[in-house]
Parts: structure tokens; sequence; C-alpha cells
């Protein structure tokens, strides 16, 4: 389902994941192939661990940003945060990353997760209407391997 998007300043998001090899998450602003992806998070293992963040815009990659010293490490349990603010995304509870925004965040319409990750819980926080109209899609599951 798709709804409307309200700017997101101050909400966040938290998960509750458990990491096998490599996971995205991507906030997106359709439920098509080529949709701008106004955020990209991609943890990765290889060599020393690190993230990447990207956007798609009109079915370009951007500048990838590469953020060195990722708490992230295989088989372990964590809580991933996602706060909006006017000018970027701040991933972390303080908001140990940030990547400014690219693209409008107040068009995105859903939350994708894929990979090789156990998702355990999803919470909205906040109360505010854009976290509340955000979507989780498809095949999202307490139980299931990405």
């Amino acid at each position: 389902m798709e709804h409307s998007g309200i700017a997101p300043v101050g909400r966040g998001i938290a998960t509750n994941l458990l990491i096998g090899e490599n996971f995205r998450v991507k906030f997106i602003y359709g439920q098509y192939e080529g949709a701008n992806v106004a955020l990209l998070f991609n943890p990765r293992f290889e060599g020393s661990p690190h993230i990447i963040f990207n956007s798609l815009v009109e079915r370009k990659w951007g500048q990838e940003e590469r953020k060195e010293n990722s708490p992230f490490r295989r088989g372990k349990n964590f809580t991933l945060m996602f706060t909006t603010t006017p000018t970027a995304y701040k991933v972390g509870r303080r908001h140990h990353y940030t990547f400014q925004h690219r693209l409008p965040p107040e068009h995105v319409r859903f939350l994708e997760m894929d990979g090789d990750v156990k998702l355990e819980a999803v919470s909205w926080e906040g109360g505010g209407s854009y976290w509340n109209r955000l979507t989780a899609l498809p095949g999202w599951g307490a139980s299931r391997m990405y």
C-alpha cells in the first residue's frame, strides 16, 4: 500500500536484527523497478567492516559514501535506528553516521530490506504521521532469513 509522504523531521525507526553475511536497507519512493532510492544503507564485511551509503536518482546511483569502523558483526544481534532531520538521515542511537539528503525524504513511501539478515522486530518511533505511513514491503517476517 502506498501513502502520501509527510516530512519526516525528527522521526526514527529501530529494527532488531541478526546479521548473517550482508544486508541492505532502502528507503524508496515506489514499489517498482527503478524507483528512486532516497537512502541505501549497506553494511559490508569484506576487508575491514564498513558501511556504504548511496541514493538512486532517476535510475542512476550517486557517489558512494563509505563509512569505516562499522559496529556490525556477523552473527550478532543489534538495534538499528534511523532518524531523519531536515538535512540528513542519521544512523545509530548516538547518530554515528550522517548521510545528507539527495532526494526529498517526504516522498519515501516504502522501507525495503534484503540480504542475509533475520528480522526480529520493527518499531516506528515518535508517533508522527510520516513513520506511521511508511510501508514495509511484503516478505518481512519474524522467522525468515533474508
